[in-house]
């Protein structure tokens, strides 16, 4: 996998602060992406490939560790990462919803920090689209940390030890960006969940599951549990409404102001009550769940998605051999692991080497590259449309490609004419809000392609008893999911995501 942090390229650079921005804001390619040659890639679930050997920067993982257990990230000194995503609670921490600052209640549950960075997004309404991102909105959070960043970097700065370390590290020491660059590497590397009895199983080992695991993984499948919860970490790479076939909210149930979602980021009324789907690695061990926390048991919860995400009542069998299934992917904390190594899709098709490299080449091959993968969005759509795979990993991952080349084009290189860069800062913006707003239409298509899915299961295999919010004929359902999808993907196409670094080519005069 690219665990290798442009960011620290910079320590070997020349300190010029546009330069340093624009390798912090370009990052690392998306590990969403990891395994795309593997024999598994084009199928429903892959293996997650090891990190290589040099992977781990020793002081940078250190330095993250520490941040990581630091309580004086929160403003009471009294709240740290750990806190809330510990991982002998395999990345969670076992509430409804979290406790911060003076006792202060979470809005929503904790979702584990192990393979995170196989999600396309972070947080359940998806606002974070890094792990450096994701690092930072904690301690500004007031149910959380209830600091702020200024105060947390002066603090670090004033601390002898954590100065001189940030400085060997970093050439320009304690910084914001570089706080949230050693915190990401360490959760890259300590946090996967690697060696369960379903890697293994992926990986070559058949005998890794039990006949009632392949008994329940084949069941997850074929009622349509896999329409959402597929890829490389059974999830974490799209957006569902709680809901979606038969209505979770109503008079027996009513939503609070903290249910509504992505919508509450989107303002789209069509988000009420949409959420990023979770994956699902570990999640034996990580009860309660649902973004509120309000379902204790995983019987239950797999109960609760049979009949409001499938429109099933799902039998004892079935609920029994789903929930073995689920417990093979992963029991309490286990980092690292033996399993076969390969390498992202990222690495084999649009990792960019820096080094050597001036601000200027970079920038010009950062153009490049964010056209390139606009031009690959549309080719991983047309993919799944077509049924050539069966995942939503490899669109998501060239969104993210066309996001951190976006961002890096905030920064353009300092020797240029400061009208020269005035005006590309500018288009950049522009530019940038152009690809975020892709999010939503890829979501409109992803989310009624798994829908597609479940009612063609409903075809394949019948449901019993549950209505589909009062829909009787799946076949009719299934035709509308189908043309919702098909208008969302010639949406996208109308925009020509491959075009949307045109006005910076223009703009770029080096």
């Amino acid at each position: 996998m690219a665990l290798l942090s442009v960011t620290a390229m910079a320590a070997s650079e020349d300190p010029d602060p546009a330069w340093r921005d624009f390798q912090h804001a370009l990052g690392q390619p998306p590990l969403i992406g990891a395994g795309g040659d593997h024999e598994r890639a084009d199928g429903l679930w892959r293996p997650i490939p090891a990190p290589p050997s040099g992977a781990r920067d020793t002081e940078k993982f250190r330095l993250g560790s520490d941040l990581f257990h630091e309580g004086r990230l929160s403003s009471a000194n009294s709240v740290a990462c750990v806190t809330c995503h510990a991982g002998a609670l395999s990345g969670a921490d076992r509430r409804p919803v979290s406790v911060g600052v003076g006792g202060a209640r979470g809005t929503k549950n904790a979702l584990s920090v192990f393979n995170a960075v196989f999600n396309f997004r972070q947080f359940w309404d998806g606002r974070a689209v890094t792990l450096e991102d994701q690092s930072l909105e904690p301690i500004e959070n007031p149910v959380e940390m209830a600091h702020t960043l200024e105060a947390v970097r002066e603090t670090l700065r004033d601390d002898p030890e954590y100065a001189e370390r940030f400085e060997s590290i970093y050439p320009d020491g304690v910084t914001i960006n570089n706080m949230s660059d050693a915190l990401a590497h360490f959760q890259r590397i300590h946090f996967l969940r690697l060696d369960t009895p379903f890697q293994r199983y992926l990986n070559g080992e058949r005998d890794a599951l039990d006949e009632q695991q392949r008994r329940g993984m084949q069941r997850f499948r074929e009622i349509g549990c896999a329409s959402c919860h597929n890829g490389i970490n059974l999830g974490g790479n799209a957006y569902q409404k709680l809901g979606s076939a038969t209505a979770y909210y109503g008079e027996n149930r009513k939503a609070g102001p903290h249910d509504m979602g992505v919508m509450d980021r989107s303002d789209r009324e069509r988000d009420r009550h949409v959420f990023r789907v979770p994956g699902l690695h570990g999640v034996a061990t990580t009860p309660p769940y649902f973004h509120d926390g309000s379902v204790s048991t995983l019987e239950e919860a797999i109960d609760r998605m049979g009949e409001f995400q499938l429109g099933r009542e799902l039998s004892r069998q079935d609920i029994d051999d789903i929930e073995a299934f689920l417990r093979s992917l992963g029991g309490h904390f286990n980092s690292g692991g033996a399993v076969t190594e390969g390498r992202s899709r990222a690495e084999a098709v649009v990792t960019q080497d820096l080094s050597g490299m001036t601000h200027a080449e970079a920038y010009r091959s950062a153009i490049e590259s964010m056209e390139e993968a606009g031009e690959r969005l549309l080719t991983e759509m047309r993919r799944i449309d077509d049924g050539d795979v069966a995942h939503f990993d490899f669109l998501q991952h060239e969104h993210l490609e066309m996001i951190r080349h976006a961002r890096a084009l905030q920064h353009p290189p300092s020797a240029l004419e400061a009208s020269v860069r005035e005006a590309l800062k500018k288009v950049a913006r522009e530019t940038l809000g152009r690809v975020n707003r892709l999010e939503w239409v890829i979501a409109d298509f992803l989310r009624a392609e798994a829908m597609t899915r479940v009612f063609a299961a409903h075809l394949d295999v019948p449901a019993k008893a549950v209505l589909l919010e009062g829909v009787t004929d799946p076949e009719s359902a299934l035709r509308d999911h189908r043309a919702r999808a098909e208008e969302a993907m010639a949406a996208i196409t109308e925009t020509r995501p491959a075009e949307f670094a045109v006005a910076v080519r223009e703009a770029y005069v080096d």
